[in-house]
């Protein structure tokens, strides 16, 4: 809640696939640190960066969707997305859980997948931001200047 603000603020000012780029790169961080943390504050380090890909990547992903609509496609635009979204949410234990039971004797192969997904995505959002139009890339305010 206290990132939430100046997050916003950034993400304002960036094109929306760099945002979700960004809050990628956070996730994967995140997340080959949390392989390694040994400690409370370590995994409240990793948790805490982990959060903040989210303030990243949850206003962004939901706005993109939107802006990608056609106007009379919106609310099923949106209700997709959030269908795929609580899909990954019920499906995410049940594989963690098969993950960590699989590489139980080599748990740097579990953080590595996570880590190798997140900066899958933040690729492949990278390819979308050359597919997607600028003015459709914003989170609704207009840009004032090319970035």
């Amino acid at each position: 809640v206290l990132f939430q603000f100046p997050v916003a603020r950034i993400i304002s000012r960036v094109r929306l696939t760099t945002a979700l780029i960004a809050g990628c790169l956070f996730y994967a961080a995140g997340f080959a640190l949390a392989g390694w943390a040994g400690s409370f504050l370590a995994i409240a380090a990793c948790v805490l960066v982990v959060s903040t890909g989210e303030l990243f990547v949850a206003p962004s992903t939901l706005s993109l969707s939107a802006n990608l609509a056609p106007a009379e496609g919106r609310g099923r635009y949106i209700g997709v997305y959030g269908f795929f979204e609580m899909l990954g949410r019920c499906l995410g234990p049940l594989i963690g859980g098969i993950m960590l039971e699989k590489f139980s004797a080599r748990p740097w192969i579990h953080w590595a997948l996570i880590v190798m997904i997140g900066l899958a995505a933040a690729a492949c959002y990278g390819a979308l931001r050359r597919r997607v139009p600028p003015e459709v890339d914003w989170n609704g305010l207009t840009p004032t200047r090319s970035r």
